[in-house]
């Protein structure tokens, strides 16, 4: 599934959970600030990806441990399209999280999930994103919010099938040695990825290519805080890019 899931300081929820938690008061914030209900959110998404000709087949939800920050995704049912010869089978994924603190705004991102493992590849591309203020009319949002999404679904393919094309030897420690200099990743989880890298779970990840190093980048990202998770993946995914020359 999604890697935002497993993090400290938040826990798993159901969506009846959603239902009963209030936006937090405004208090002293500025008057522009609006909050959005959790349940009212998920709804709004689910019904504008539907409408898009997607069905949703797996959902999840993590709340933080005060209720007021929610992070989340729907894994889709995507037909095979692909040659899994050269990549293994992913469905296309979205990812998204909100917090009523005003510790930061709505955000939807791409990402995949791969089949074999369950090792969600979330590409951490922001695909539309909003602070909480007034004038937010939450349904027309979400709606160019998807449009923009399914606009960025293709080129997202394309480039993880890319990553998978490309076999990596010595460049691999240049990759981790960019994501610790660009602090990506902490220089002690740029250890942990490269011992995933060297001895990786699964024995479709043992080839030696660009796919299965992200894949060791992906999984010790879940061992970060999942407020810095999103941040993470967009910025460790851009190393990828420019290290090896994929744009």
């Amino acid at each position: 599934m999604l890697t935002v899931y497993k993090s400290r300081g938040y826990r798993p929820a159901k969506f009846s959970e959603l239902e009963t938690i209030p936006v937090t008061p405004q208090g002293e914030r500025s008057d522009r600030w609006m909050g959005v209900q959790h349940a009212e959110l998920v709804t709004g998404i689910k019904d504008c990806f539907q409408d898009a000709g997607l069905e949703i087949k797996e959902s999840k939800y993590s709340l933080q441990k005060t209720g007021h920050g929610l992070v989340g995704g729907f894994v889709f049912d995507t037909p095979q399209a692909r040659d899994t010869s050269l990549v293994p089978d992913y469905d296309l994924a979205c990812g998204f999280m909100h917090d009523n603190q005003s510790r930061r705004g709505l955000r939807l991102a791409l990402g995949a999930t791969v089949r074999i493992c369950s090792n969600g590849m979330v590409t951490g591309e922001v695909v539309w994103k909003r602070k909480h203020t007034r004038g937010l009319v939450l349904n027309d949002w979400l709606r160019v919010g998807v449009d923009h999404f399914m606009n960025s679904v293709e080129d997202s393919n394309e480039r993880i099938e890319r990553l998978s094309t490309i076999e990596i030897g010595r460049e691999a420690d240049h990759v981790l040695m960019q994501l610790g200099r660009r602090k990506v990743l902490s220089w002690k989880n740029v250890g942990k990825a490269y011992e995933k890298w060297l001895r990786p779970t699964h024995e479709e990840f043992q080839a030696r290519n660009a796919f299965n190093l992200y894949q060791a980048f992906n999984e010790t990202v879940k061992t970060v805080p999942m407020q810095s998770q999103f941040d993470a993946l967009h910025r460790g995914f851009k190393v990828f890019e420019q290290t090896l020359q994929l744009n």
